[in-house]
């Protein structure tokens, strides 16, 4: 009893079968200066992106989180220009002014614009992509 995996598994080097085709991405990758810059910087910035909040997590769980107390006094005290001091204190009522968005309108779009954005994607992709290449290939056959 043998397991015959060959229809499964496809080698993957430039050692098998289809060695004379040329693969696209058989080739080096940063080969100019230009994009090793570009990687470089890329990953800097990433990583300045991404080390602080990794650091974030063992402060939460052996440092604790000691956040100050936004209604306590003090802690919006701010000077003017000619020393008197100016106090702010939130409020903690729910506004009761003009709202600038409609509840029913940002409830639409956050629900039918990404559905409408992955419609779109899909109709461009199997509708209008898919005939172009399906003529392309019956323009081949003849």
């Amino acid at each position: 009893p043998h397991l015959d995996l060959r229809s499964f598994y496809q080698q993957f080097d430039s050692d098998g079968e289809d060695a004379g085709q040329d693969d696209p991405f058989d080739k080096p990758f940063f080969t100019s200066p230009l994009h090793k810059a570009a990687v470089a910087c890329g990953c800097t910035v990433l990583s300045c992106y991404f080390l602080p909040m990794l650091s974030f997590i063992p402060l939460a769980l052996f440092g604790g989180i000691h956040l100050t107390d936004p209604f306590a006094p003090g802690y919006n005290r701010m000077e003017t220009a000619n020393g008197t001091t100016v106090q702010y204190v939130p409020q903690n009522e729910m506004p009761s002014g003009t709202w600038y968005w409609s509840l029913p309108i940002a409830t639409c779009v956050l629900i039918f614009f990404p559905i409408s954005l992955l419609a779109g994607a899909y109709f461009l992709k199997f509708h209008v992509l898919g005939r172009v290449e399906s003529d392309s290939q019956l323009a081949g056959m003849e």
